[in-house]
């Protein structure tokens, strides 16, 4: 079925259907990965989200059942260049077309993913529905504006406060905005047993389970529209250490006085060079997120910032060693010997001490 593509602005773009069909609304945001998919359609940070690899060709080692960075397809569509007609790679289990198909995901290719790459880094990132070719543009446009986007926390597990996973040395408290499943493999694989938090607990809830650390996950939405949650965390800092990557991040730094805005492009991909400043390193990071950290010159709490964007000069970690804080803005993924990340690796010590 020959579908299209129409931005907020009016602008259109042509392809035709794979996957499911059918109709949907949600950001429209690039990721520049040559491999992952399985990973960034599965991602809770992409929730909704109109999803346009650049890579060109899609889909050509399949899927399997251990990728997948939660149960379930997260993306509201795939838009690609090119399907892969073959499948080639002894770990498939199946077809990409076939997990969208019972994903009930609706997939675009013969897409100019170029030229709509090219457009939102002109124009920004903005709103978009894929609907069918044979209804006009302003009716689909027109369904557009009527489109309400989620809140934050709407892909949390809401686990049972007091109901902690795993066996380990340090006992963690997580609120789970969308939590990635190779976080909770690092944070187990660091010694710790981990309960996942809904963000809708106050703080006193929270420690009432006697956590030795706080962890705020990643996910997706405006931060700024969390306030109750902002709140609660403004509560726990300095009681307990905490960390927070991405939007966990961004709630830590407007709980300690600073500011959250949306980014014109935001950064998504894996090859965004991050600068630790106390370190005196640079790693290659994966990222995914269309909000920044900003007016972090005067934090509360003893923050600081601790990381920033080599590229685009973004700040990308805060920091305070009194209190035990970091917040980092990238995606902390295992190291290239498959253990956890250094980030993961602070924070323990962090409750060591």
């Amino acid at each position: 079925m020959d579908m299209i593509l129409v931005l907020e602005d009016g602008a259109v773009f042509r392809g035709v259907s794979f996957g499911a069909e059918g109709e949907v609304c949600g950001w429209v945001h690039d990721d520049h990965r040559v491999v992952g998919y399985q990973e960034i359609l599965t991602d809770p940070d992409n929730a909704g989200c109109l999803l346009n690899m650049t890579y060109p060709l899609i889909g050509n080692y399949g899927v399997n059942e251990e990728d997948s960075e939660s149960g379930s397809i997260q993306a509201g569509a795939l838009i690609v260049k090119e399907k892969s007609r073959i499948v080639s790679n002894w770990r498939a289990t199946e077809a990409l077309e076939k997990r969208l198909q019972d994903g009930g995901t609706i997939g675009m290719e013969k897409v100019d993913t170029r030229a709509l790459s090219l457009y939102i880094r002109d124009h920004g990132e903005m709103k978009g529905i894929i609907g069918s070719a044979a209804l006009p543009a302003r009716v689909l446009l027109e369904k557009l504006k009527t489109w309400e986007e989620p809140g934050i926390g709407m892909k949390a597990t809401g686990a049972k406060p007091g109901s902690f996973s795993g066996k380990g040395r340090y006992r963690v408290a997580l609120y789970d905005l969308g939590v990635k499943r190779s976080t909770l493999d690092q944070l187990s694989r660091c010694g710790c047993e981990v309960v996942e938090m809904s963000p809708d607990l106050s703080w006193d809830e929270v420690r009432a389970l006697n956590p030795q650390g706080l962890v705020i996950s990643s996910g997706p939405g405006d931060p700024n529209r969390a306030k109750s949650l902002v709140s609660e965390i403004g509560k726990a800092i300095g009681r307990v250490p905490i960390l927070g990557i991405s939007l966990g991040a961004q709630l830590i730094c407007l709980a300690a006085g600073g500011a959250v805005t949306r980014m014109k492009v935001g950064h998504h991909g894996g090859n965004y060079a991050v600068r630790d400043i106390e370190g005196n390193s640079v790693a290659i990071t994966a990222q995914s997120h269309s909000f920044v950290m900003s007016e972090t010159a005067d934090l509360e709490k003893g923050l600081r910032v601790s990381h920033v964007n080599v590229n685009d000069g973004t700040v990308e970690g805060i920091a305070s060693d009194e209190c035990g804080i970091l917040g980092v803005q990238f995606i902390p993924l295992p190291d290239e010997e498959g253990g956890p990340n250094a980030v993961f690796g602070r924070f323990v010590r962090s409750m060591e001490k």
